[in-house]
């Protein structure tokens, strides 16, 4: 409905501003464009493919654990070739390094998977527009833990597009 559809231009408005847009500075590299739709493209086409491929249980399961074999293969073949031309296997640190940061990669891990297998839950449950509008709101999410986490300060264009998105996401559900 309208409402709705206000709610889908709200929240899409002030996730870009939640994302603390630019206005001045150095001008936008064309690459840095493409690349940047060519990642879009690759996030729709994950949530539109997981929301197909996890129309039952099985399915959803079955989806997530391709999607993780995927990562690593292609993960492990990046860090493989990275090595041959001469790149570090390890971080700075070795070891320690990667044993210190093993519980926060761990929860980026479980949270990943959640994300995925909670949107495919969601856009089963309704339209898979609402869905993927509302797993757009990320953004939002990593300006405010980084505010509540890394202590950084939010612009106020920031928290404006904070708002609005919360804005947007009310009327999204109300609609």
């Amino acid at each position: 409905g309208l409402v709705q559809f206000a709610g889908i231009g709200v929240a899409v408005l002030g996730v870009v501003l939640a994302g603390g847009p630019e206005l001045r500075g150095a001008p936008v590299q064309r690459q840095a464009v493409l690349l940047t739709l060519v990642a879009a493209f690759g996030f729709g086409s994950v949530m539109a493919l997981i929301a197909e491929a996890s129309t039952t249980v099985t399915g959803l399961f079955l989806a997530l654990f391709v999607q993780r074999v995927t990562n690593v293969l292609v993960g492990g073949g990046a860090l493989y070739a990275s090595v041959k031309r001469g790149g570090r296997a390890l971080p700075e640190g070795g070891p320690q390094v990667i044993r210190a940061a093993l519980p926060a990669l761990a929860f980026v891990g479980l949270a990943d998977v959640a994300a995925n297998g909670t949107y495919a839950i969601a856009a089963q449950q309704g339209p898979v527009t609402v869905a993927a509008v509302l797993a757009s709101l990320y953004p939002v999410v990593t300006a405010l833990a980084a505010y509540g986490v890394l202590k950084e300060r939010l612009r106020a264009i920031q928290a404006a597009g904070a708002g609005l998105a919360l804005v947007g996401t009310v009327l999204l559900a109300t609609g």
